[in-house]
C-alpha cells in the first residue's frame, strides 16, 4: 500500500490498524509524551520497525527523515564521536 508509517501514542498500538500496517512492514513511530487508558505498548506486542520519540514534533522529523530516505540512526545523537588520529 501507500501507508508506509505510522504514529501513535505511546501506550495505543494494539489497532487493528496499526497491527496490520505492522505486519505489513510499515514503519510504527510511537510518542511517548501522549499516554491513554488503553496500556499497549509496542514491546508488549514485540513489533518490529518501532521508533519512539518523545513527542509529536519529533515524530514529524522522523517522518521527513524517512521519505528522504534517511537512515535514522545518522540524524541522532546515538552516532559515535569519529576518534581523532
Amino acid at each position: 500500500g501507500d501507508v508506509d508509517c505510522v504514529v501513535v501514542p505511546g501506550d495505543c498500538v494494539g489497532g487493528s490498524p496499526v497491527l496490520d500496517l505492522a505486519a505489513r512492514g510499515a514503519m510504527v513511530v510511537v510518542v511517548e509524551e501522549n499516554e491513554t487508558v488503553l496500556d499497549v505498548t509496542a514491546e508488549m506486542l514485540g513489533l518490529p520497525n518501532v521508533v519512539r520519540v518523545r513527542n509529536y514534533f519529533e515524530a514529524a522529523g522522523v517522518i521527513q527523515a524517512h521519505k528522504l530516505g534517511l537512515n535514522l540512526d545518522s540524524v541522532t545523537s546515538s552516532v559515535p564521536r569519529i576518534a581523532k588520529v
